[in-house]
């Protein structure tokens, strides 16, 4: 019996641990963080090589306007990429040495960013098929918060239209907006619960105290 209790305890914990970092096969969300304060963030989309090839800059740059707009859609803070390219300007000579990645963590907490949004595609034949992959980064944790991915065909490898695609990448961020709404509803019950529970000691001590 004893065992059969420790083993049921070992299962819940287990099970416990990892609905607190995964959601679905193409999402993955760390629970362990308190996602109601991810509300500022800017985006990044990292270079490729194949991408350098088939056109590049307008293509990144493109994208990186498509995943602003559907967070701006969605009430986050977007930082401009303006905002971002002149702070690193500036802060060029300290930033000597450091990878681009680093540099735009520097960047993210003189800004007062929450987070970072890494977009990275990935080419998977020479048919220009690809995986895309939304990361959003905690700047002051350094911990990955969120990741979300689709692919560019469907299952039967058709080519998904522009419209598919765009509807693929406002799921993702849906997905980690409900997420923020869910954590930010949990904090205020708890701070409620809080609350009455000061109350009610402050009375029992008043009572106490008569």
């Amino acid at each position: 019996m004893k065992n059969r209790i420790i083993s049921a305890l070992l299962i819940l914990v287990l099970s416990m641990f990892v609905y607190s970092i995964s959601y679905s096969k193409d999402i993955i969300i760390n629970r362990n963080l308190d996602l109601s304060e991810f509300t500022t963030v800017f985006v990044e989309v990292e270079p490729n090589e194949k991408l350098e090839v088939y056109d590049t800059k307008n293509y990144l740059d493109s994208l990186k306007t498509l995943y602003e707009e559907i967070l701006l859609e969605f009430g986050f803070n977007v930082i401009s990429r303006d905002k971002i390219t002149n702070i690193i300007e500036e802060q060029k000579l300290q930033y000597t040495g450091l990878t681009r990645s680093e540099s735009l963590y520097k960047v993210g907490k003189i800004i007062g960013s929450d987070g970072i949004i890494f977009v990275r595609v990935t080419f998977v034949n020479d048919n220009l098929s690809f995986d895309e992959e939304v990361k959003l980064v905690s700047v002051n944790a350094g911990e990955i918060v969120f990741i979300g991915r689709f692919s560019s065909d469907d299952d039967k490898g058709r080519r998904k239209s522009k419209e598919q695609m765009k509807k693929s990448r406002e799921e993702i961020i849906k997905t980690f907006y409900q997420e923020i709404q869910t954590s930010k509803k949990k904090k205020i019950e708890e701070r409620k619960i809080e609350e009455k529970k000061n109350e009610e000691r402050k009375n029992e001590e008043s009572q106490t105290n008569k």
